[in-house]
């Protein structure tokens, strides 16, 4: 592997580690309340259910529960080689909750945090 692709690779996994903080932007999904802080895409294809938003500190903002996923790396030849950190936020502390218990998690003991968000204009 060059040290170009390897620094790009180190590059895709640290950008993954940031939390969702004030001026993260993300997506929401409208029929279900979920904000994605990585590229969604909405099925059916063709389909508009995303809407941009962005996280602020104003607590007359929307509110909403965040967490943190893991989610499979998988190298271009369809090989798994590990999982990368990803935010993920509900529309309830509830919801939050429920996603932490049902799916695999590393920081289980980590609770869900309140975030609160605006559509970007």
């Amino acid at each position: 592997m060059s040290i170009r692709l390897t620094r790009f690779l180190g590059l895709l996994v640290l950008a993954g580690c940031s939390a969702a903080t004030a001026g993260s932007t993300g997506w929401q999904d409208i029929r279900t309340g979920v904000i994605y802080f990585q590229s969604v895409r909405c099925e059916p294809e063709g389909t508009k259910c995303l809407v941009p938003i962005i996280v602020t500190d104003d607590p007359n903002d929307k509110e909403a529960w965040v967490t943190e996923s893991r989610e499979r790396v998988r190298a271009l030849v369809g090989i798994p080689f590990g999982q990368r950190p990803t935010d993920i936020a509900f529309p309830s502390l509830e919801a939050c909750d429920r996603f932490r218990t049902t799916n695999t998690y590393v920081k289980p003991d980590e609770p869900c945090r309140q975030i609160h968000f605006k559509r970007k204009n």
